[in-house]
Order: structure tokens, then C-alpha cells, then sequence
């Protein structure tokens, strides 16, 4: 299974236009957005939990990409695919054609920028997830009520 999503993400992240474009902005921390936005509207529901799958898809690559990886690392891949399982019930539920297709390239776009962020503070501090992307972290773990 993770296999599967791994190259389902490359593959999509391939062919999407749109991350060459959307590689030129850093995305809003979290905890602004959510900050400014109401939790109760579905599309903002939609769009946080996109953000989560795609971070923790993009610890999970990283800690793949390691010498230590382990349970851990396995366990952010399978709460992603968690998350794009509901994500994708609440694109067929609004009636979006392709919910899974649409679903999978919005975590690939999240996902590339967020390990652009990721590479960069490693190249600053050597510490991949510092900053507003440690507050993500903390931020989707409250919503998903458990650590891996």
C-alpha cells in the first residue's frame, strides 16, 4: 500500500502543471489559516486535511529517505492515506467528478512545497520540520487525536 501511494503521488506530481507554478509561493502556516478561517465550512475542512496528508506524507519520505526509519515513518504514511480516504468522501459527497484524481493532486502540490520547505531548513539548520512547519505537525496531530 504505501508503495502504491508513493508512486500514485510521483507520478501525478509529474504531470501537474500547476506545481511549477504553485512551487513559487510558501504556504500560509496552519495556524494562520485556521486562524481566519471557519473549521465548519467543508472547504476549509477539505483544504486542512489536505495540508495534513501532504505533511505527513512528506515525514514519511523523509524519514524513509533515512537511516532510522521505522514504524514511525510507516505510521505518517498510513494516517496520510487515512486522510485521503476522507478527503475523497468529502469530494464525492460535494459531488466533484474524479474525487480521488483531484484529491491526489492537491496532496502532491501541498506535498512538493512542503518538502521544498523541508530541504531548505535542512540546508539552514539541519533540521527538516523547524519552524511553521513543526507548528503543522502539532496542528494535525490535535485534528487526527493521535501521534503515529
Amino acid at each position: 500500500m504505501r508503495l502504491s501511494i508513493y508512486f500514485i503521488v510521483i507520478f501525478l506530481g509529474a504531470l501537474n502543471p500547476i506545481n511549477a507554478v504553485a512551487k513559487e509561493t510558501k504556504l500560509l502556516p496552519l495556524q494562520e489559516y485556521t486562524a481566519k478561517n471557519n473549521l465548519e465550512d467543508p472547504a476549509v475542512t477539505e483544504y486542512v486535511l489536505t495540508r495534513c496528508s501532504a505533511l505527513y506524507l512528506s515525514i514519511s519520505k523523509v524519514l524513509d529517505n533515512s537511516e532510522n526509519f521505522n514504524a514511525t515513518g510507516d505510521g505518517f504514511l498510513k494516517l496520510s492515506a487515512q486522510l485521503l480516504e476522507v478527503i475523497i468522501q468529502l469530494k464525492t459527497e460535494a459531488g466533484q467528478k474524479n474525487a480521488n484524481k483531484q484529491a491526489i493532486k492537491a496532496i502532491d502540490g501541498i506535498y512538493n512545497l512542503y518538502m521544498e520547505e523541508a530541504h531548505a531548513n535542512w540546508m539552514k539548520s539541519g533540521v527538516y520540520f523547524d519552524g511553521y512547519l513543526k507548528d503543522d505537525i502539532a496542528i494535525c496531530q490535535i485534528i487526527m487525536g493521535a501521534k503515529p
